[in-house]
């Protein structure tokens, strides 16, 4: 219940008691107790009468409540249009007040009048009919706009973040994301980007505890993709509003980094892409976001997780590629594999050689080419010893030909090994495609030390090398 109202209802009470039971003492500390504590918690309170009815704030607090009709008439007979009560009450003076206001209303409203002056209360506001109305308790409210004008939306957040200002704060919030969901619907994303920004820059100001509920629970009622996948999408539709929208999509956590990612995955162009990936830099969650849609359930969602990992290399985001390259569908482990190449970790090097014993021959491509762009001997060693168990004739010669491109004084021995006729630990032969695939390696690379491995090979005893070796050599 609003603190205004029961404010209201403790101090009429209060003062039915002083008029119609003045010996009741300890059911008079009762109420005066209870409104030090709506006072400090609910804020500053102003009563006034009209039309014989007592508001509070501007609710209307029903006559059939105890103490509300003897307080309303009293007002009146009394000649008072308002009773303030500041936050910061002094129970004496509230006291006072109520004592002065119980007195028997007479004709002559000058000696009530006289009193109350005399009382010259700091924490009361008495404002007395026809007199002028000393400074407010609160500052006056700006004048409200109609439901649907502009900047309608701005005072109701405004009034919401001061506690609501005697208004009920639910009704409030519901009037402004029912707002940015019909936005949405009707696909005014402009709309809907502007409005959700004021709730989250009106957020900080709340300063009761209710109020600040009822902004985490619009959020949380907004945050879903019907609302903030067209947010995210303004971000590259209409850049004078992608500073709104981020904003947004940052409180709204790893829900809004996922809107993000969604639409890189959309994105139509390269540069459409680098405007969302830059966007989702600036989200706080985005490395934890992008770490948990790795286990999402759609395949384009998890490669797009992964190589987004691998653009932004989040700490153990190694590890958490590793992950996927058990049991993940084939193209997702393959991105894995990929992203993996952005880490120069002992970690992710186990991971890579792991996958050159994968199921699928395109996992161990993408292995082999990591691995090649590693260049360290224990990588290239991890590719020699593929190319001897590789089983599929394309992936062995692919596998040569990684090591070709890391183009090391190391790769050229080992390709030097693999031209040579004989392999594995008793010397069996080697298939000539393999050995023709070294020659045309060792060519590539084309150093002093691969033209060297390439000499004897010129005079093989199997034609296919002997002739790539020297079509090599004479090209060199």
């Amino acid at each position: 219940m609003d603190h205004s109202f029961s404010l209201a209802r403790h101090f009429a009470r209060l003062l039915s008691l002083l008029i119609r039971s003045p010996e009741a003492v300890d059911q008079q500390k009762l109420e005066l107790r209870a409104l030090v504590v709506f006072t400090k918690e609910g804020g500053a309170v102003r009563l006034t009468t009209r039309r014989g009815q007592l508001n509070a704030n501007g609710i209307v607090v029903p006559d059939a409540l105890a103490g509300v009709r003897d307080l309303s008439d009293r007002m009146a007979g009394h000649g008072i249009e308002s009773i303030g009560i500041g936050q910061e009450m002094v129970p004496g003076e509230l006291l006072e007040v109520a004592r002065i206001i119980a007195g028997p209303v007479e004709e002559d409203q000058n000696r009530i009048h006289q009193r109350l002056r005399a009382l010259d209360a700091r924490t009361m506001t008495v404002v007395l009919v026809a007199e002028e109305a000393p400074a407010p308790v609160a500052a006056p409210a700006p004048s409200e706009p109609a439901p649907g004008a502009p900047g309608r939306l701005e005072f109701v957040l405004a009034v919401a973040a001061r506690g609501g200002d005697g208004k009920p704060l639910a009704p409030l919030f519901e009037e402004v994301a029912f707002a940015i969901e019909q936005a949405t619907r009707q696909g005014r994303r402009a709309d809907a980007v502007r409005a959700f920004h004021l709730i989250v820059t009106h957020e900080p100001d709340a300063t009761h505890a209710e109020s600040r509920r009822q902004f985490v629970l619009a959020v949380r009622r907004l945050t879903k993709p019907e609302v903030l996948d067209p947010i995210a999408r303004c971000i590259e539709a209409d850049p004078s509003l992608a500073d709104a929208a981020i904003a947004v999509l940052a409180r709204c956590g790893t829900d809004g980094a996922d809107a993000v990612v969604d639409e890189i995955v959309r994105a139509a162009s390269g540069a459409e892409r680098q405007a969302f990936v830059a966007a989702l830099g600036r989200l706080p969650v985005a490395d934890e976001a992008l770490v948990s849609m790795l286990g999402d359930e759609r395949p384009h969602v998890a490669r797009a997780a992964a190589e987004l990992i691998g653009e932004r290399r989040p700490e153990d985001g190694d590890k958490a590629l590793a992950t996927l390259l058990s049991g993940a569908e084939v193209r997702v482990r393959r991105a894995a594999v990929r992203a993996l190449r952005a880490y120069d970790t002992q970690f992710s090097g186990d991971a890579i050689a792991r996958a050159l014993e994968d199921s699928e021959a395109e996992v161990r491509l993408e292995a082999a080419a990591a691995l090649a762009a590693r260049r360290t001997s224990q990588a290239l060693a991890l590719l020699e010893r593929a190319v001897e168990a590789e089983p599929d004739a394309e992936v062995q010669l692919s596998l040569v030909g990684a090591l070709g491109r890391a183009g090391t004084a190391d790769a050229v021995t080992r390709l030097g090994r693999l031209a040579e006729p004989a392999s594995g630990l008793f010397g069996g032969r080697r298939d000539a495609s393999v050995r023709v695939a070294a020659v045309r390696a060792l060519a590539v690379i084309g150093t002093p030390s691969a033209i060297n491995a390439l000499k004897p090979l010129a005079h093989d005893g199997v034609r296919e090398v002997r002739e790539a070796a020297a079509r090599a050599l004479r090209l060199a």
